[in-house]
């Protein structure tokens, strides 16, 4: 497995986690499962939450705005982008006789 697939399976199975724990915390009805949100509220006071949230959002737009810019432009250029590995896609493979005959008997 290369460097790329264990990033990868890490950063988006501990998303998955913490998403998931955070989505069970606000509904499940024990009060002993708390939310960030809980904790952000009691220890956070409001102007910094703000601020950080207006940032994130904020960050939020030009990341992913540059990485479908990136992804458009790709496609008009037709250049892999360079974090991508360089292997050829497999090519097509050619109908053979026996292909050909095997449609007629179906």
């Amino acid at each position: 497995m290369t460097k790329r697939a264990w990033w990868s399976v890490a950063f988006l199975g501990l998303t998955g986690v913490v998403i998931g724990m955070e989505v069970w915390a606000s509904v499940d009805s024990d009060p002993e499962t708390v939310p960030w949100t809980d904790y952000i509220v009691q220890y956070i006071p409001v102007e910094i939450s703000a601020l950080l949230i207006g940032g994130l959002s904020l960050w939020l737009v030009i990341h992913f705005g540059r990485r479908y810019w990136r992804k458009h432009n790709q496609k008009s250029t037709d250049e892999p982008p360079s974090d991508v590995g360089t292997a050829e896609a497999p090519k097509p493979r050619e109908a053979s006789e026996e292909d050909s005959t095997s449609d007629t008997n179906k």
